[in-house]
């Protein structure tokens, strides 16, 4: 029973990654009296983008036009690192904020520009505005380490972070690797 310690180590430490990736919760603050008037002067406004972004994402897909074979890249504003790429093999604007694509994969990198994971996505939108990839179909999310699927899906593209819901789930590759590698080093 030597390996059931690094096993729950690494199930620990995947279950930690999927709920960065479930943390998009809202975190309005509770109804109080301060918050009364703000609610009154935000009432019939629309909500502004967050300041770290200037603008809505300019994606090259004029409206009436199929845009095939695209591969995007998606840099962070503050440091001009590359964050991710899309790859989409069919897309069209359905108006100024959203864009439908079809066969679209998502591959994410790390700080230090090593590839994190690729994420398969059959039909999706994207909002230009909130910069939210949503779908209602089968995705499926690979990493080295493990595959995991679900039947629909919310992926913030800014912060890396979403919701997978429905039918959920989740292969663990080389899992005697892990315990394995995480044993030896701990002899030594």
């Amino acid at each position: 029973m030597r390996c059931c310690p690094n096993l729950l180590k690494v199930l620990v430490c995947v279950l930690v990654s999927f709920v960065a990736l479930g943390a998009t919760k809202d975190t309005k603050p509770k109804a109080g009296k301060k918050n009364d008037s703000r609610k009154k002067e935000a009432a019939g406004r629309k909500e502004k983008p967050p300041e770290s972004r200037a603008s809505k994402m300019a994606l090259p897909i004029p409206k009436g036009h199929d845009a095939k074979g695209l591969k995007i890249p998606y840099f962070d504003e503050a440091t001009g690192k590359l964050q991710m790429t899309f790859t989409i093999g069919i897309a069209n604007r359905l108006d100024e904020d959203h864009v439908r694509m079809s066969e679209l994969q998502v591959e994410t990198f790390n700080a230090d520009g090593e590839r994190e994971m690729l994420i398969d996505l059959p039909t999706s939108i994207l909002d230009l505005n909130t910069r939210v990839i949503s779908t209602r179909e089968r995705v499926t999310i690979k990493r080295s380490d493990f595959e995991i699927t679900g039947q629909s899906m919310e992926f913030n593209t800014e912060t890396k972070q979403g919701k997978l819901a429905g039918n959920v789930r989740m292969l663990i590759y080389n899992l005697d690797e892990q315990t394995g590698s995480q044993e030896e080093s701990a002899d030594q």
